[in-house]
């Protein structure tokens, strides 16, 4: 079994767009974490919500592959039309030193298995990561 904890801060930042002042007042309850249980997995985990120069999510919890597991995510739908125009994203965070996927979805990924993906290694200090949408 694997603790995992990875902490990010809430202003995900779509350039390009206005939609990136929006994104910085994000409601909490906009945030949903779910785990490998949605098909039969055992980890568990928990999203929480702390304020101190800056608002941040996280993410902690214990992942296993018991039972054909092995994941524990969050997410947060973004209900308004994007602009083409965006070219990266950028999120601050930091961790376990372990490696972390990003997954995007777009009106035309509707089954579970299509995404868009990166990988993202976490340190122990707050970085910000920037992550090229081209």
């Amino acid at each position: 079994m694997k603790y995992i904890i990875i902490i990010l801060i809430f202003n995900f930042l779509l350039i390009g767009s206005n939609l990136a002042n929006n994104l910085k007042m994000i409601p909490e309850e906009n945030w949903k974490f779910f785990s490998d249980q949605v098909m039969g997995g055992k980890s568990t985990g928990k999203i929480e919500f702390y304020s101190q120069k800056q608002k941040y999510l996280r993410m902690s919890g214990n992942v296993t592959t018991e039972n054909n597991g092995g994941f524990i995510q969050f997410r947060y739908k973004i209900r308004k039309k994007i602009s083409n125009n965006i070219k990266f994203l950028q999120i601050i965070s930091r961790g376990n030193n372990e490696k972390y996927y990003i997954h995007l979805r777009t009106t035309g990924t509707l089954l579970p298995w299509q995404y868009y993906a990166k990988e993202f290694k976490v340190s122990r200090k707050w970085e910000k990561i920037t992550i090229n949408l081209s």
